[in-house]
């Protein structure tokens, strides 16, 4: 008697063909910096109805990137935004705390007048005083060991504030990040992402690279790097050099909160199109993980 052979229900052959159809755009959706990401799943959802197989990007325009609409929506973006007044006076009355009057005026002016347009600005006398100062902070804080950066920073630049001022705009920085991001993943929960928590926060950082890098040691570019807790805003960045790779780095935010010095929502008068934080460099090593190019972007992680 011959054995029937088994055959396997049309719905798994089904089932089968959808996973091979979507298989590169949940290979991105699934990276641990996407897993609960509300504008990923936003995006998943939109690519497969309409049925597209990789996941949608934000495209570079030219002018001053802003975060787009739909991720504002998705991510709930109004929640920083109403909360902004009260967070911005708890920082200033914190930071008179620990600077004077005048540094505390001037450190504020200087970040108003220099963060907005970023580029040139970012090098001018008054924002290297600051970089100085944090230089200064990250070699002490290294206890003669490694400062994981490349920007040089002469030894005779004028320093704003001391080692302590440093340690202690980043403490008031990180009690106040820490706080409103935990209030903004409750938030989250009760509209509805019953899994959301800070460990699923990550910062996005868009970089135009001339090779892929390897995994390996990472090193930040300069005493102050801007990521964004957006991905609309980071990719359009990675994307505004042509000839050169489109690159995301990302980390969970609660693994550099200690290294955030300014936070955009926490300054007073400030008006950015993205929530930006402003880090400094590590003197801890980092290590760097490519992650593979998904929709023309390559893809790292910091751990």
């Amino acid at each position: 008697m011959t054995k029937a052979k088994s055959t396997k229900p049309a719905m798994d052959d089904d089932f089968d063909d959808v996973l091979h159809k979507y298989e590169r755009l949940m290979s991105a959706a699934e990276l641990d910096k996407y897993i609960l990401n509300p504008e990923i799943d936003r995006r998943f959802m939109a690519a497969t109805a309409s049925g597209s197989t990789v996941l949608p990007r934000s495209r570079n325009r030219k002018g001053i990137k802003s975060v787009r609409l739909s991720e504002q929506e998705s991510a709930h973006h109004a929640f920083f935004h109403s909360s902004r007044p009260e967070m911005r006076k708890d920082y200033w009355n914190r930071l008179g705390d620990c600077l004077s009057g005048q540094q505390r005026k001037k450190l504020i002016k200087i970040i108003l007048a220099s963060w907005t347009d970023g580029g040139v600005k970012r090098e001018s006398e008054d924002v290297m005083s600051i970089k100085a100062s944090i230089s200064d902070y990250v070699k002490q804080k290294a206890r003669g060991g490694t400062v994981y950066v490349d920007e040089f920073i002469p030894k005779d630049t004028p320093r704003l504030l001391d080692v302590d001022e440093v340690g202690a705009i980043i403490d008031v920085t990180a009690r106040l990040v820490e706080l409103t991001m935990q209030n903004y993943a409750d938030h989250m929960r009760d509209l509805g992402h019953t899994l959301m928590s800070t460990n699923h926060l990550w910062l996005h950082r868009g970089l135009h690279l001339e090779k892929t890098l390897s995994d390996g040691e990472y090193r930040e570019r300069r005493h102050i790097s801007s990521y964004s807790f957006s991905l609309s805003v980071p990719e359009q960045f990675a994307q505004c050099v042509s000839g050169k790779l489109p690159s995301l780095v990302s980390i969970r935010l609660f693994d550099c909160i200690e290294r955030c010095i300014f936070f955009s929502e926490l300054i007073p008068d400030l008006e950015l199109k993205q929530l930006e934080y402003a880090v400094i460099p590590h003197w801890t090593p980092l290590h760097i993980s490519y992650l593979g190019r998904h929709t023309k972007i390559d893809e790292y992680e910091l751990k």
